[in-house]
């Protein structure tokens, strides 16, 4: 008796990477990389933002790459990485949102999308 082989699908996270990919595509590496870099001089100066929340930030827009631009790492996983609360994490990415470090897409029964940015 053969086993039936049944085909490998994308799993969730893979298809769900594809379509956020979709959405956002590919920087210039050099711009992007600039770009990246001071944000993140930027955010470490901020006084608005506590210790830990600056902490909670900065691993979100570590996820950032110039093919995948964007993070959307769940809120779970940022908080058992960074030591933090759901609280912490929340009002640190608003006080940047409010400023215009960073934009989150807030998708329906997706999660989000953090995706850093200089304010203009």
């Amino acid at each position: 008796m053969t086993k039936k082989t049944i085909p490998v699908s994308d799993d969730y996270f893979t298809r769900r990477a594809k379509a956020i990919s979709e959405r956002y595509p590919p920087e210039d590496v050099r711009n992007f990389l600039r770009m990246q870099r001071r944000w993140t001089r930027r955010v470490v100066q901020l006084q608005a933002l506590t210790p830990i929340q600056r902490c909670a930030v900065l691993f979100i827009g570590t996820f950032a790459t110039p093919s995948k631009p964007f993070c959307f790492a769940s809120m779970a996983y940022i908080c058992s990485h960074v030591g933090c609360e759901r609280t912490t994490v929340n009002r640190a990415v608003g006080i940047l949102e409010d400023i215009g470090f960073m934009k989150v897409d807030r998708l329906k029964r997706g999660g989000n999308v953090y995706r850093i940015c200089m304010p203009s």
